[in-house]
């Protein structure tokens, strides 16, 4: 049964990367300046943090890039934001006490035609734990990547989907190095789905993620 879900999905990959081969070449080449490419920051702790509150401060160029929403990580709790104008936004997490599992806080998309880094102002993180001492600044880290970037060249492609196909019939053997990029959906899992709205992504079915 394994050998026959590798095959099959071999052959999903196969069908999937060839059929819009042809019509994504030719909308690429005309509407290429018309996609937008989205963002996704990891907000994540460390083991042994005692986190309980985190409050992240972001400026950034509100004429060319866009806050979208604030999603909660696998450590669970509680995570709100405020949007004030088009380029400052502050996110509040709230733990249900003092963390000490390593992990992700909360996720934040952004979307813009240009590169995050052209785009961020300044980025600011603030912890404290239950009895509302300031932490370290250390404790909390931060990555930005580019949502459907699975082979980490810098664009978003039909060679990302074959990654991503190769990945879900073979894991051994074809690894995947930006599984964050490749979680599309932000899911917390590689699926079909996530190969499918890159490809929807490349034919201008979708503007972004």
């Amino acid at each position: 049964m394994k050998k026959f879900r590798k095959i099959l999905s071999a052959v999903s990959a196969a069908v999937l990367c060839a059929l819009p081969l042809i019509n994504c070449a030719a909308v690429n080449a005309a509407s290429e300046s018309e996609k937008i490419n989205t963002y996704r920051v990891y907000v994540d702790v460390k083991e042994n943090s005692g986190v309980c509150k985190c409050i992240v401060s972001s400026l950034y160029d509100g004429d060319n890039m866009r806050f979208q929403e604030t999603k909660i990580g696998d450590l669970g709790g509680e995570v709100s934001n405020t949007s004030v104008g088009n380029q400052y936004v502050e996110c509040y997490y709230t733990a249900s006490g003092n963390l000490a599992q390593a992990g992700t806080l909360f996720t934040m998309k952004y979307i813009s035609k240009n590169t995050y880094e052209e785009n961020e102002k300044d980025f600011k993180i603030y912890s404290e734990n239950s009895n509302g001492v300031k932490l370290s600044s250390d404790l909390i880290s931060r990555t930005a990547v580019l949502v459907g970037d699975a082979d980490g060249d810098g664009r978003v492609f039909l060679n990302d989907v074959v990654c991503i196909e190769q990945f879900i019939g073979n894991p051994e053997n074809y690894p995947l190095t930006n599984v964050r990029a490749a979680d599309v959906n932000n899911d917390g899992v590689i699926t079909d789905e996530d190969a499918l709205l890159i490809q929807k992504y490349n034919i201008n079915l979708i503007k972004h993620f």
